[in-house]
């Protein structure tokens, strides 16, 4: 019998986790609003594992004050679902 062995190429989380620490390199370095929009976007969709609404809303609350209506409107869609019961 052959082991089957695991293609870390195509591991999508592997490839989530690179792509975070990537735009977490943008938001912190420079203060980009669209990184954040997209680092909340990998946060909502569970992309890394849990769900994680707290980080999104933190992120998306600092795009949005730097004038992103992208973030304003996933804001918006935030407090609508109820996604925001206990921030």
């Amino acid at each position: 019998t052959m082991k089957n062995k695991r293609n870390s190429n195509f591991d999508l989380l592997q490839l989530s986790n690179d792509k975070e620490k990537h735009l977490l390199s943008l938001v912190t370095h420079k203060n980009n609003d669209s990184a954040m929009c997209e680092l909340a976007g990998l946060y909502l969709g569970g992309e890394l594992g849990n769900r994680e609404v707290k980080k999104a809303y933190d992120l998306l609350l600092r795009a949005a004050n730097l004038n992103n209506s992208h973030a304003m409107c996933l804001l918006s869609t935030l407090y609508e679902n109820g996604d925001l019961g206990v921030v």
